[in-house]
């Protein structure tokens, strides 16, 4: 006569809470009678369930935010058992709302600053948010740079090396850091609510709005490299060196008075209207200098008598 013990299983060593691409700490159920386990469901993704030695150990990085009542049934002995449990995974709340299409890119900075990780990246799907899986870098991709709040912890992204994206968008509250040898290609133009520490090279082919904060080092550059004739500066803006050399036709018009406080360079093509707008170039202590210019590239000030454009 074989007698088959009972299967049995404890409670779940824990309930855990935690954030989305967060290590989850090891939940376990201890076992009697089984000899292994099914397959395990409602497990969050990136979390899986194994059978060793009378212990269902449950573990991994979950992916995906929710609520999630997991069910693990019980194999080899007695009865059926299934061990079960909670995991709550949350996502951070978006301090600002933001208006993302299907395949946006979305920094979430959820395990460091390095933009280069796609462990901090989100896509959108036209619904939702979900784990990237791979890094923004493609002049077809746009990318928002969001400000969180809530108690998921969070990191703002610094960018290394080189970096290419259509339109570039920082909100409020969030801090974007390029350092020295950094570049970012923008195909499409940058919109920035937040904060932009321009140590590096920034080239833009559309136009530039700052309502936010615009920190620029001393060896930076933004470079204008595209071909419209509706490209705008606006905001507040404090520029080191000013290049614009994009391709015939490029027009870069002032919408606010700006400062450049080392060298405005004119390239092959490309104007610069200044409008009724004043651009500064030089410091009260440095001399600045414009640079290059020709038949196909130079700057334009409005006078009309009651509105002068000055530089």
């Amino acid at each position: 006569v074989t007698i088959t013990a009972l299967n049995t299983s404890s409670n779940a060593s824990s309930s855990e809470t935690l954030c989305i691409n967060s290590a989850l700490s090891s939940i376990t159920h201890t076992t009697t009678g089984a000899t292994g386990i099914g397959t395990a469901s409602s497990l969050p993704t990136g979390v899986s369930a194994v059978w060793s030695g009378n212990t269902i150990t449950i573990s991994g990085t979950p992916t995906s935010s929710g609520t999630y009542n997991y069910s693990i049934p019980l194999t080899g002995g007695c009865g059926s058992v299934n061990a079960t449990g909670t995991i709550t995974v949350n996502s951070p709340t978006l301090a600002v709302s933001i208006s993302p299409q299907n395949g946006d890119y979305v920094w979430q900075g959820s395990v460091s600053t390095d933009w280069s990780n796609a462990t901090n990246w989100l896509t959108y799907n036209g619904s939702a948010y979900v784990a990237a899986g791979a890094v923004p870098n493609s002049v077809s991709t746009k990318v928002y740079v969001p400000d969180y709040s809530g108690g998921c912890t969070t990191y703002d992204p610094t960018i290394s090396g080189t970096v290419s994206t259509d339109n570039f968008t920082i909100t409020s509250g969030a801090i974007v850091t390029l350092p020295l040898s950094a570049t970012l290609n923008l195909s499409g133009s940058l919109s920035n609510s937040g904060t932009l520490l321009n140590d590096g090279t920034i080239n833009v082919e559309g136009s530039w709005g700052n309502n936010g904060t615009f920190t620029s080092g001393a060896s930076s550059t933004v470079v204008f490299n595209g071909s419209s004739a509706s490209n705008q500066i606006s905001g507040t803006n404090v520029f080191n060196n000013l290049t614009i050399n994009g391709s015939s036709g490029l027009i870069v018009t002032l919408q606010n008075d700006a400062t450049v406080q080392g060298t405005l360079a004119m390239g092959t093509n490309g104007k610069l209207h200044l409008g009724s707008k004043t651009l500064t170039v030089g410091t009260t202590s440095s001399i600045g200098n414009v640079t290059g210019g020709s038949a196909s590239s130079y700057i334009v000030a409005l006078d009309n008598g009651a509105n002068v454009g000055k530089i």
